[in-house]
């Protein structure tokens, strides 16, 4: 008989041969091309986020203080002391006992505020405004 030769080709298994096709490797190396530009696109993502999330906390920390300022502000408003100072300098009210001295010559009268003054100064013509502007000391 005959001798066959006892070598014989091993046949490749039909997975092994789609693992060893170059289509597959395309397409795999496509997936991962894929896959790793999504992550990316999410790690970018994310350290935006965390910016934002940081800048946000930021402004309500500065918020914050200025809302304890407008309460301090606010309670100051509504205090006694600063009720009487206005009274004071927008009404001229006085408390009992108390006298105004109003010194002539002088053009500011403390925190009191006249009015009338103002009025006089408003009725004076333009021409009289710009001779006092230019001609006087």
């Amino acid at each position: 008989m005959p001798k066959h030769s006892s070598k014989r080709k091993p046949k490749k298994s039909s997975k092994n041969a789609l693992f060893q096709s170059k289509a597959f490797t395309v397409f795999a190396m496509f997936g991962i091309i894929v896959i790793v530009i999504s992550l990316t696109k999410e790690v970018i993502r994310k350290v935006e986020i965390s910016k934002q999330i940081e800048t946000l906390e930021q402004e309500v920390a500065e918020l914050e203080q200025h809302n304890v300022e407008l309460g301090d502000l606010m309670q100051y408003f509504n205090s006694s002391s600063f009720q009487e100072k206005e009274a004071r300098k927008k009404l001229g009210l006085l408390n009992e006992g108390e006298t105004v001295v109003m010194i002539p010559g002088e053009e500011n009268y403390g925190d009191i505020s006249n009015s009338d003054d103002q009025e006089v100064i408003q009725d004076v013509s333009n021409m009289r405004k710009w001779k006092k502007y230019f001609f006087s000391n």
